[in-house]
């Protein structure tokens, strides 16, 4: 199980931000930032991604109290068909208003991680570019994005703050299945 929520994480991760990069660079024009400037709702995506992490320490595992409380705010969070900068900021309040100090803590500590690992292949991909190769090694075997998660992209470069956990499928169902591991406790 700790297996398949690593990698559920890393696909997240693939899709959030390598796919889309990829695809910003087959774009004519100057570079555009993904999800424009809603900074929060690239923070949502992270936070919620990173509950599930949580789980793997059972010191910091969400309480039977604390999953009653975020089960409701999950939910309504797939409701959204969009999330302006000031609708995930709520999200985000509501969620971290639920965790404990320890907890903050720990999620602060892995986004600063993930920090590091996406500054590290930035500055690989920027070596790449100058000594004439491609942004990432094309080593990798290529991957197809979601049609749902290619229209939110699209709409992310558009400015246009979609949700990805009320279009895209795959979304939904891991914010399903979180829920109802949620409700098991």
């Amino acid at each position: 199980m700790i297996k398949n929520l690593r990698l559920i994480g890393i696909i997240l991760l693939a899709t959030l931000f390598f796919i889309p990069l990829s695809y910003a660079q087959q774009q004519e024009g100057p570079p555009r930032r993904i999800f424009g400037d809603n900074k929060e709702l690239q923070y949502l995506l992270r936070l919620i991604q990173d509950l599930n992490e949580l789980e793997k320490d059972k010191k910091l595992a969400l309480s039977k109290d604390q999953a009653k409380k975020l089960i409701p705010v999950l939910q309504d969070l797939m409701k959204k068909e969009s999330l302006p900068s000031k609708e995930a900021e709520k999200f985000i309040d509501k969620i971290e208003g639920i965790l404990t100090d320890a907890q903050l803590t720990f999620i602060d500590k892995i986004q600063i991680e993930r920090q590091e690992r996406f500054k590290q292949l930035r500055q690989q991909q920027q070596q790449n570019q100058s000594q004439g190769g491609q942004g990432f090694p094309q080593n990798r075997p290529p991957r197809e994005i979601d049609k749902d998660m290619e229209k939110v992209i699209q709409g992310w470069m558009q400015g246009k703050p979609l949700n990805p956990y009320y279009y895209v499928k795959s979304f939904k169902d891991r914010l399903n299945q979180f829920i109802e591991r949620l409700r098991k406790k």
